[in-house]
């Protein structure tokens, strides 16, 4: 439409308004409709996803945290991996080992655990210098038998 109007403004004397151009709604349905299907086409950049948003389904408080702690796995469904399906010793605690679906995106499908607590850009000299002042101590320093003791508990700070 900018096209189409600039080769007509050869012709006028008035200045060119791009905003004139523009149906007042054209990005707000846009980005309406890509909400409510979760499909996002742009042509233009011969982009083409599927399933990036789904609607937050409220039928109880357990179900929608559910769904907001939901992870998606980009892998294909169909193929009959199991490295991608399987939980690894550093998703104890973070990822639910029995909150997965049947079939075939059994695995890939995963769901954070209760315990899990996402945070961001936070220092972890003030965690470690409190953990050392509660008695915390290097587990290089234990022996097997300390280390797996009832009266002791382990620490992972960022992994």
């Amino acid at each position: 439409m900018i096209d189409k109007e600039l080769g007509r403004q050869s012709s006028r004397r008035e200045p060119f308004d791009a905003i004139t151009c523009f149906h007042t709604d054209t990005i707000t349905n846009g980005l309406q409709a890509a909400m409510k299907s979760g499909n996002w086409n742009i042509k233009r950049f011969k982009m083409d996803r599927s399933s990036i948003t789904a609607e937050l389904t409220r039928l109880s408080y357990i179900s929608a945290i559910g769904m907001m702690t939901r992870i998606n796995s980009q892998f294909e469904k169909t193929r009959k991996i199991s490295g991608p399906r399987a939980l690894q010793p550093s998703h104890w605690g973070v990822l639910c080992p029995s909150d997965t679906p049947e079939g075939e995106s059994c695995g890939l499908v995963k769901n954070l655990a209760l315990t899990t607590h996402v945070t961001t850009d936070t220092p972890e000299e003030p965690l470690l210098r409190l953990a050392n002042d509660l008695g915390m101590e290097d587990a290089n320093l234990l022996g097997g038998d300390e280390l797996h003791s009832k009266e002791n508990f382990v620490i992972y700070l960022n992994g």
